[in-house]
């Protein structure tokens, strides 16, 4: 009896990568094998790499129209939490860092529509073909230097289905500035941190106030993508939405805020735990080094 050769997940994720591959004038190829994706003959990686590369597989690969291969994207299933997964999942993102090969991890929650009607997964894929186009176009000069710093905030897609704005955050941002309008708190400006562990997980921590003496609190984590330090601003995204989420679950009696010093010692922590990508303050919780 034949197997199945994309699981429900899978199937979803096959799907909604052609659906983005369209608009691009790419393609997508489910289950192909590392060694025919990258040139690991003759390339001087050791033994246990070169043997896994002839007998792993990537789970689909997208390519340009003329079928060359420009990344990879990995869905992440329920048993990559065993030791074994983790060690084949470790190979290939060696094997992908030696051939410089983008990859991106995705899982079951990325598929949802979460952030400002964005799922992760379409996202990702969407971002990494606007800023390739991005930097083509910075290098042909026709994007001045002086406006060629790249952040999604700023950005629309262009496609073939219509134009559609890549800020992750719009919805959240949206709902707090409508509470600030109508006085419900005091500030719609949210203070936020991005930073990165000695793993390589990406961190980031948000918050803002309600009230005079109290805020609420919203952190989130991300594992390293290796597709462009573009991904810096999806985590920035997710964690002022779910900031957003967390206001609103205050004000609902749904859960409680927190004193402002306490606030201030969790962001002062982080920022000494963790090596500081990017940040935005805005005042509304002063620090004690400030």
């Amino acid at each position: 009896m034949a197997k199945r050769l994309l699981n429900l997940p899978e199937s979803v994720t096959d799907t909604r990568l052609r659906e983005i591959c369209r608009d691009f004038d790419a393609k997508v190829y489910a289950k192909v094998r590392v060694a025919d994706v990258l040139s690991i003959e003759g390339s001087g990686i050791d033994d246990e790499l070169f043997s896994f590369g002839l007998k792993s597989h990537f789970d689909f690969v997208i390519t340009e129209s003329d079928d060359i291969p420009i990344f990879a994207v990995e869905f992440d299933g329920l048993g990559h939490g065993s030791l074994e997964a983790r060690r084949r999942d470790q190979l290939k993102n060696r094997l992908c860092d030696h051939f410089e090969f983008p990859v991106l991890r995705v899982n079951r929650n990325n598929l949802s529509p979460t952030f400002s009607n964005w799922d992760l997964l379409s996202w990702f894929c969407t971002v990494w073909f606007v800023k390739r186009d991005w930097d083509e176009a910075v290098h042909d000069g026709k994007i001045a230097i002086e406006d060629s710093i790249f952040d999604p905030m700023f950005v629309s897609a262009v496609t073939k289905s219509g134009t559609r704005g890549l800020e992750l955050e719009h919805h959240a941002r949206s709902e707090l500035g409508r509470l600030f309008r109508e006085g419900v708190i005091p500030s719609h400006m949210a203070e936020w941190i991005v930073a990165q562990d000695t793993g390589g997980i990406l961190r980031a921590l948000a918050w803002i106030r309600v009230s005079e003496h109290e805020g609420v609190v919203a952190e989130t984590a991300m594992q390293h993508q290796r597709v462009g330090d573009w991904i810096h601003f999806a985590i920035r995204g997710i964690v002022l939405s779910r900031l957003e989420k967390a206001v609103t679950a205050v004000l609902d009696s749904q859960d409680s805020p927190l004193p402002v010093p306490e606030i201030r010692e969790r962001a002062e922590a982080f920022e000494s735990k963790f090596q500081t990508i990017m940040a935005c303050g805005s005042g509304a919780v002063p620090r004690k080094h400030v």
